[in-house]
């Protein structure tokens, strides 16, 4: 199983930056023999994620932020329940947008798993607030659980010795 974790956001702008603060706590717990997992930062948005949808992953994890009133809070987001964008350009595009393309080409369309942490809105020139911080090493927490149970049903092999 090749697992794809895909954190986005821009460290620019303070909390935004949430995703890749998830990346970095990721990279630095994950199994370092774990070659199936594969673990990408970007800045991107809209159309240029696509190239990240057609590596032939079977699972990838989006890490981003969303604006909310309460920030540091964790939310898993369906992407069946995201309603396609009326987007001007493919500049704009959103994943519901990228999976129909997908779709259209005839390309495998992996499994998605879309984690967020809620932000207040993200601030230019700021860095990222502590309780962004406490929530990015949460969301690590549970993502890199949820690896490593799948591959571990997927291997069906003895559990790895992590702590969390």
């Amino acid at each position: 199983m090749r697992i794809l974790v895909l954190a986005l956001g821009n460290e620019l702008f303070g909390d935004d930056a949430a995703g890749l603060l998830v990346a970095d706590e990721l990279s630095r717990r994950i199994p370092k023999d774990l070659e199936s997992v594969e673990i990408v930062k970007s800045h991107e948005s809209g159309i240029r994620l696509l190239d990240h949808f057609l590596g032939d992953y079977d699972l990838i994890i989006l890490i981003d932020s969303v604006v909310s009133d309460r920030a540091g809070e964790l939310v898993r987001i369906d992407p069946s329940s995201l309603g396609q964008a009326a987007a001007p350009s493919p500049h704009y595009y959103g994943i519901p947008e990228i999976l129909s393309l997908l779709e259209e080409l005839g390309e495998r369309i992996p499994e998605v798993r879309i984690y967020c942490i809620t932000i207040n809105e993200p601030r230019l020139g700021f860095p990222a607030s502590e309780r962004i911080r406490v929530a990015a090493k949460k969301l690590a927490e549970v993502i890199l659980s949820e690896i490593m149970q799948l591959l571990r049903i997927r291997r069906n092999t003895p559990a790895y010795d992590f702590k969390l």
